[in-house]
């Protein structure tokens, strides 16, 4: 039994047999208790272990009933899959301490070429990540006990399916896994040995071969036997890899004038090792490929009969060691082999009915000796016939791979030739051997090979076409391909040649000449193709015993980039910048199906490598080499509308039209995909190549698209934008796209959009540093001269302004902002002050004017060019006040026939003034000192907002006025004002334990008028009651709850042990708070806009209720630390946080260029005591719901988007939150 686990109840056959087991002798050992559905809902913030890298793979979080799985779906492909939801929901389960450690869990799939594969649940890679799909997922084991096995439908998880009557898991060891996997192993061993083994003639199997070459060989005996299992066994006990199959060799015997299978070893061959032995005197090999026009279609017109003969005559005449031969079908076959020159000199890989034609195929000859034969199948139609032969370097085989790839036929028929051929070079070639690639490749002039391949042709000719298939001189090509089409289609390549012991020292075309016969109304050729002769000979400074010390090279890492799959959760994309996407997603928005997944972009690499491991940094890294020098950036202009057609729907996008940016964007596409060979699907997918291209909307016919084409077209106006940076992107799960690596064209370049202020830089310090304070009080001076100014132009000479909030208290610092209240006339509406306002400031040209009419105090919010904020407050004065006059100076009986509206906006005011004046004057300036202080820790440490349910800055200066007036210290001196020395310290530790140790909810009262009572109303159910000073008195702290409290203590608290010691400094007691230690769990609340104008209603609102959905979650047993402040854009530091150390996971990046975020650290109210059974995780998904209902009502239809996400505490957008609370909050 596993150490701490019990049994669950279960569902199936076993139903009854399974229980709940506490023996002490563990007697039900195959029993396992695994984690609930409930328990996967809550894992990102109820975790108590500590976070792994592992746990990060896509979990259905829906509550699912997985127990239901097999009866909801009956029938067997409903059973397959529901197994193959249970398989991809396993993989997710946080096995952790409380269970089952993750390391212990093994799981098996099943691997298309080595058979049954089985890995630690640690390093599985699943789909989307990875690229094994679920149904190849066949068991789970931890140690000896299968806990979930496909085959058998047995699955102690979720209790579905079948379970054994004793109730305990079967025993793996006694499995069908188990010998599959012995299996597995074993031909992996002789594949190895067979690559590397033997003695000094190293891959050979002469007399001196290795005994795993021999069994290797000597599994080719028995006609055409195909390994279509995972392993097949020959007499010896071989096997061979899934996919492949094993070929006869054939070779004429006189003696009983039949072709028989070759059983004789290559030593045993004398008309072979003649052969050899004369390539080898002359030191050339010559081979031959040719497309010998099969006759399934359009026999007439081909006149196969009279060809065939000819065809045959001409192969003789050319004298090779090795032909290839495509298209070859039974009766080319039959002929072919009843001329004497083949029974005399070659052996064939294949006789009349044979495994290679269906009903045409490859056929490999060769005068040279076999040392085995084989056919490896590329997908379900495409074979690869492959023949390791005894070659000129008396140490090394020469492999030859005879291949037709896709034809044109198809319209991904280039994307479907390139993953062919990466599929045969990483199977099938190796630098251990000399390997020739030969045959119909179908592929044309632009297309690529794959890494390590070297074309002799464009090798040897450089600047001659060669072509093999012409359309304009074969009137054969002109019949098949009637479009004129003019290609080198037929290849010969040397894999690895810097490694290989052959060089090519000349290749030329044959089979060009045609012939004529009776009644043929052309002249006729011998096929559509014409072949390729190449000869080869030996490198005279290879040496073998050097090989293994050749350097890596680039070649070296396009091959190892090669093999890496690609998936469709990845991409390489321009992003158009934030400033232009509002028209642009006001369409998606609406046509595009794919808005909720993707960003406005423009794809240059998709499919891509999967974002894991450190896949994305080598990939930033060889793009950011590529670019250097040889892309700069350039401008884009999205003017026109254009579509795609598939069939009868289509596919709208937007596009550059003029031509130098479309060879711009060509340009760099072709940089790019030159790094990953295998990612080609963007130029492969059409013959047209690559088209850029901006996806906005999907249409069911052409004649919709079209109409709405008009229609947009028509109002259109172009967005250009500067292309300086390309974006790694992907996915994981069912999350959108984020950005996960930028990569910079030019990596100095800092492109400022002066309309939003939005920075993209490739320093990673760059984007909110604030002025230096040297700098600050002339940028805060001459905005107020500013705002002055323009007041009295609006209101009069005799204007009142007044600086209110910190600049009144005389604590501002240099990044305080200008609270500035203004008092007009009666005459002077507040409807009519703002209008003027905006259009005067608007006028003189500031980066932002934005009225605020929907708050409790409305308010015009300006942002200089300087950088300078302000907001400005405007009071219509009583009929019976008149200009000039402060607000001190209103009579009460004016101020109570005040609107609401004005009476607040005037109280900030009056209760600034009242706290100023309850300070004995002796204390003032040591108030000051301190409130300073204590502002700048309260900042640091995330507990300054009123509106996040913490205290405001007006409730510290209460708090810390009350502490003055009631302790009355000693004033500090000048010298000790602005230090950190320890009589500031001894004072700022006074103040946190006169506050940490008040015993709430007694309220704090600065003060009280003679005979005045406190309203039975003013406190209410407040926790932490902090008054104003003005009267009738308000609770100034009202939003506190019960877990801001308890933050808000415990950081007193900490000031307070901190200060106390003989060492404390300033910087230790404001040491700023990170983001990622709100808790282990936190929630993401993020408002998702289209525009400023939205972000910022959207981020004024989400600030004002962030108190009450904290309440909301208390209610539901959660404690909450909400961040202080809604951060904004903070998918502008995906990037930077995806460097930073320990950031697991991934943020969605929502599909919106502006955003508004604010950030819950949460944890259980009530903490399990030490020694005692856990509390349930406590279920919150009511307090969303309502806070959901709360957006809805306020947002009304077609406003932001609003997302509510619990992540783990690493997951990367805390991270890119943190560096934003940094620059946005601390000013770093």
């Amino acid at each position: 039994m596993l150490p701490g686990s019990t049994s669950r109840s279960t569902s199936g056959k076993g139903k009854a047999a399974a229980s709940t087991n506490d023996d002490a002798d563990g007697a039900a050992e195959g029993s396992i208790k695994l984690r609930t559905s409930e328990d996967v809902y809550h894992r990102l913030i109820w975790q108590d272990t500590e976070p792994d890298a592992a746990s990060n793979n896509g979990v259905n979080n829906d509550n699912d009933d997985h127990g239901q799985a097999y009866a909801a779906d009956g029938e067997a492909q409903g059973a397959r899959a529901a197994a193959d939801r249970a398989a991809a929901a396993l993989a997710g389960e946080p096995f952790d301490s409380r269970t089952i450690a993750r390391v212990r869990v093994r799981m098996g799939y099943e691997d298309r070429i080595l058979g049954m594969v089985e890995t630690s649940l640690l390093e599985w890679k699943p789909m989307p990540i990875g690229d094994i799909p679920w149904h190849r997922v066949w068991y789970y084991r931890v140690d000896d006990q299968l806990i979930w096995d496909r085959a058998e439908r047995v699955d102690f998880v979720f209790g579905s399916g079948n379970v054994p009557a004793s109730g305990l898991c079967p025993s793996f060891a006694k499995s069908r896994y188990a010998s599959a996997l012995k299996n597995t192993a074993k031909m992996h061993a002789i594949e190895q040995a067979r690559r590397g083994g033997g003695s000094s003639r190293g891959r050979g199997r002469g007399k001196q071969g290795g005994a795993a070459s021999d069994a290797v060989a000597m599994a080719s005996a028995g006609v055409g036997a195909t390994m279509a299992a995972t392993r097949s066994a020959h007499s010896n006990g071989a096997f061979v890899p899934k996919g492949i199959t094993m070929l006869n060799v054939y070779r004429f015997d006189a003696a009983q004038g039949d072709w028989i299978v070759d059983g004789a070893s290559p030593s045993d061959q004398p008309i072979a090792q003649e052969y050899l032995a004369r390539a080898r005197a002359r030191d050339q090999l010559k081979i031959v490929t040719f497309n010998v026009l099969f006759d399934v279609y359009q026999p007439e017109l081909i006149h196969t009969k009279e060809r065939t003969p000819r065809m045959l005559a001409f192969l003789e005449s050319l004298d090779a060691d090795v032909i290839a031969l495509q298209e070859v079908t039974g009766h080319f076959l039959a002929q072919l082999l009843e001329a004497p020159w083949v029974r005399a000199s070659y052996a064939v890989s294949d006789i009349p009915g044979g495994p290679t034609q269906n009903p045409t195929g490859q056929l490999l000859m060769s005068r040279l000796p076999f040392e085995d034969l084989s056919m490896s199948q590329i997908n379900a139609k495409k074979k690869a016939v492959v023949g390791r032969l005894q070659g000129l370097h008396p140490d090394r085989l020469t492999k030859m791979i005879v291949l037709h790839l896709t034809s044109n036929m198809h319209g991904d028929a280039s994307l479907r030739r390139r993953s062919q051929l990466t599929s045969i070079v990483q199977q099938l070639c190796s630098p251990d051997e000399d390997t020739v690639l030969l045959g119909d490749f179908n592929m044309f002039s632009s297309e690529t090979l794959a890494p390590r391949l070297q074309d002799v042709w464009a090798h040897l000719h450089p600047n001659d076409d060669g072509f093999t298939f012409d359309s304009k001189h074969n009137p054969l090509a002109a019949i098949i391909s009637p479009n004129g089409t003019r290609e080198r289609l037929d290849r010969i390549c040397l894999f690895s040649p810097s490694r290989c012991s052959l060089k090519a020292a000349g290749i030329s075309i044959v089979g060009r000449e045609p012939f004529e016969f009776p009644l043929a109304p052309i002249s006729c050729m011998l096929s559509d193709h014409y072949g390729l002769e190449c000869t080869l000979q030996t490198r005279g400074d290879f040496d073998p015993s050097a090989e293994a010390e050749v350097e890596s090279s680039e070649e070296d890492a396009l091959f190892a980039l090669s093999a890496l799959p690609m998936v469709h959760h990845s991409a390489v994309c321009i992003i158009p910048s934030p400033a232009i996407w509002a028209p642009i997603q006001a369409i998606r928005a609406k046509h595009d199906k794919s808005f909720d997944r993707w960003m406005p972009h423009i794809n240059l690499v998709y499919g891509f490598i999967a974002d894991e491991a450190d896949q994305f940094d080598t990939a930033a890294s060889r793009f950011t080499r590529a670019l250097q020098g040889n892309a700069p950036t350039f401008t884009i202009t999205l003017a026109e509308f254009d579509m795609f057609q598939h069939g009868r729907s289509c596919t709208v996008f937007l596009k550059p039209t003029r031509r130098h940016e479309q060879q711009a964007i060509l340009h760099l596409q072709r940089i790019l995909e030159q790094q990953y060979p295998q990612c080609v699907e963007q130029s492969s997918r059409s013959p047209k190549g690559f088209v850029p291209h901006l996806t906005v909307a999907q249409f069911g016919t052409s004649a919709e698209a079209l109409r709405f084409i008009r229609q947009w077209q028509a109002d259109w106006k172009p967005l250009t934008f500067t292309v300086s940076t390309v974006s790694l992107i992907s996915r994981h799960g069912t999350d959108p796209f984020s950005v996960s690596k930028t990569v910079y064209i030019e990596p100095q370049a800092v492109a400022q959009d002066a309309e939003d202020g939005l920075v993209a830089s490739s320093n990673p310090a760059h984007g909110g540093a604030s002025s230096s304070s040297s700098a600050a009080p002339s940028k805060n001076a001459a905005a107020f001269a500013t705002i002055v100014s323009v007041l009295k132009r609006i209101v009069g000479e005799h204007a009142s302004i007044q600086l209110t909030g910190s600049h009144q208290l005389g604590v501002d610092t240099s990044d305080s902002d200008l609270d500035v209240l203004c008092l007009g006339p009666h005459s002077l509406s507040l409807d009519a002050f703002q209008a003027a306002a905006v259009n005067e400031f608007e006028a003189i040209g500031l980066r932002s004017v934005r009225p605020v009419c929907d708050a409790l105090v409305p308010l015009v919010k300006l942002v200089f060019r300087s950088g300078a904020e302000a907001d400005l407050l405007y009071v219509r004065l009583p009929a019976d006040a008149h200009l000039p006059c402060t607000p001190a100076q209103i009579k009460p009986r004016s101020l109570k026939a005040m609107d609401s509206t004005a009476q607040l906006t005037l109280q900030g005011w009056l209760e600034n003034d009242a706290l100023v004046n309850a300070i004995p004057q002796p204390l003032l300036s040591t108030f000051r000192s301190l409130l300073r202080r204590v502002k700048q820790w309260a900042l640091a440490r995330g507990i300054y907002s009123n509106a996040a349910g913490f205290l405001g800055g007006f409730s510290w200066s209460v708090l810390v006025a009350h502490f003055m007036v009631k302790t009355k210290p000693s004033p500090l001196g000048d010298e000790d004002q602005d230090s950190t020395g320890r009589p500031l310290l001894a004072l700022m530790h006074a103040f946190f334990v006169h506050v940490a140790n008040w015993p709430w909810p007694q309220p704090i009262l600065l003060n009280m008028p003679l005979g005045a009572t406190l309203p039975a109303d003013a406190i209410g159910e407040s926790v932490m009651p902090v008054m104003t000073p003005t009267w009738p008195t308000r609770n100034s702290a009202r939003v506190v709850s019960v877990s801001t409290l308890s933050v808000m203590r415990a950081e007193l608290q900490r000031g307070a042990d901190l200060t106390a010691a003989a060492d404390c400094s300033l910087a230790a007691v404001a040491d700023p708070l990170g983001v990622s230690t709100l808790a282990k769990g936190i929630l993401v609340v993020q408002l998702q806009c289209l525009n400023k104008s939205e972000l910022e209603r959207g981020a004024g609102w989400l600030l004002s209720r962030l108190g009450v959905l904290v309440h909301e979650l208390e209610r539901c047993g959660v404690a909450c630390r909400p961040l202080q402040r809604v951060l904004q854009n903070i998918h502008e530091g995906y990037t930077r946080a995806e460097q930073a150390a320990g950031a697991h996971g991934k943020a969605p990046m929502c599909n919106y260029p502006l955003t508004a975020t604010a950030l819950i650290g949460m944890s259980r109210m009530n903490a399990a005591v030490e020694g005692t059974a856990a509390a349930p995780p406590p279920d919150f998904s009511s307090a969303l719901v309502r806070f959901r209902e709360m957006f809805e009502a306020w947002s009304g239809k077609g406003f932001a988007n609003l997302e509510m996400l619990p992540v783990k505490a690493t997951s990367t957008v805390v991270v890119a939150a943190d560096f934003a609370y940094q620059t946005q909050v601390l000013g770093r």
